[in-house]
């Protein structure tokens, strides 16, 4: 996740440098390198929020299926029943 944010501004950086010595193809090179370096951050970042959602689940109270929407459901009947 480092790696694809310091490539980002690496990029960034190579990017304004071809923008000042009006040279395309560094330019160029400096936008590939940015976008590069994004793609890694958030490949990481999804990796990293994978196994933090693992252990909240892990942590959490277990409930069978279709227990969720019982509230909203009871929510739901008590406002168009006006209860």
């Amino acid at each position: 996740m480092v790696i694809g944010f310091a490539l980002i501004l690496l990029g960034i950086f190579i990017l304004f440098g071809g923008l000042i010595s009006q040279v395309p193809l560094v330019g160029v090179a400096g936008f590939i390198a940015s976008l590069v370096g994004a793609v890694l951050a958030i490949s990481n970042l999804g990796g990293l929020m994978n196994g933090v959602i693992s252990k909240a689940q892990s942590r959490g109270p277990k409930r069978g299926p279709g227990k969720w929407s019982q509230g909203f459901e009871q929510r739901w009947d008590r406002r168009n029943l006006g209860e």
